[in-house]
């Protein structure tokens, strides 16, 4: 299924997380390449020879569980993370009770997958008042936590831009997730960064050393300049974010963890898929050359 993979700028990953550069550490999640197929999505990563693959529960639903794991194996690719779960307030008439149901077999999954991180979306408040939709994601947490402790599975809770709020999530600042983080208290529960939700945040390169202790996940886009829908993302370095500056800060804060490009596109969505990958995988590889850190 799988032609064997050449040498490339990542080379093979070493064994310990902590000996991996940056370059090893890049991965590509599936929603990047919308119009692909799991399958299509599987070859052309594993033809580019990056290392990881972020995988989306959306691509998933007609993907048996264990010809998944088995395509996974063959491919020689890691799965970065699975998402996501959440959805907690009860929004669309979707009950909490089948959300948490739903996230335990998304964790189950992901340890099968070998895969360390599941990422989590709070859903919007849905009418609640705001204490009151806290409350419900954090007692669904406190739920799914000692299952995702057992499985080896970290949970990074993400905060969206404020312009999603009202379809994806109440959290909108990352001091949102970090108070739900110190309440909860759980070594599983960490923060999902997203280069591009949460740019509009005040200091945000100064604050990431702070903040690197709970990212358990990064997550890179770029502002579009000229931004023409919700799904408008850019490549890294063809938008407005500091995102070379955002990742040094993070190197050498001692994140360790993986690089998910994860670019909502419609333009690109519209074009051919190897050719997105390309240039998004090219993108990643020159953020690289602009650290002060081995790429």
């Amino acid at each position: 299924m799988f032609s064997q993979r050449t040498p490339s700028p990542f080379q093979k990953r070493k064994s310990q997380d902590n000996e991996l550069t940056y370059a090893e550490r890049i991965s590509v999640n599936q929603l990047t390449t919308l119009r692909s197929s799991v399958d299509e999505d599987l070859k052309s990563y594993s033809a580019m020879n990056i290392q990881g693959i972020g995988l989306s529960c959306r691509k998933l639903y007609d993907t048996l569980p264990n010809q998944l794991i088995q395509d996974i194996r063959q491919s020689g690719l890691q799965v970065s993370s699975l998402g996501w779960i959440g959805a907690f307030t009860g929004f669309n008439g979707h009950p909490r009770c089948q959300a948490v149901q739903e996230a335990r077999q998304t964790i189950k999954l992901a340890a099968r997958l070998g895969c360390r991180v599941v990422t989590v979306l709070s859903g919007p408040q849905a009418g609640h008042i705001a204490s009151h939709a806290r409350r419900l994601l954090v007692e669904s947490l406190q739920t799914l936590l000692p299952l995702a402790d057992s499985c080896g599975v970290d949970l990074a809770l993400m905060p969206m831009h404020p312009k999603f709020e009202d379809q994806w999530s109440f959290l909108t600042t990352l001091a949102e997730v970090q108070a739900i983080i110190k309440q909860v208290g759980h070594r599983r529960l960490g923060l999902c960064f997203s280069t591009y939700h949460s740019c509009h945040e005040s200091g945000l390169v100064d604050r990431l050393a702070s903040l690197a202790r709970d990212i358990k996940l990064v997550q890179v886009a770029d502002w579009a300049r000229e931004p023409r829908c919700a799904n408008s993302r850019a490549m890294p370095g063809e938008g407005i974010l500091r995102l070379p500056e955002m990742i040094q800060a993070l190197e050498q804060a001692g994140y360790k963890g993986w690089y998910e490009l994860d670019v909502w596109c419609r333009e690109n969505w519209k074009r051919d898929q190897e050719e997105v990958l390309r240039e998004g995988v090219n993108a990643m590889l020159e953020l690289g050359t602009l650290l002060d850190v081995p790429s």
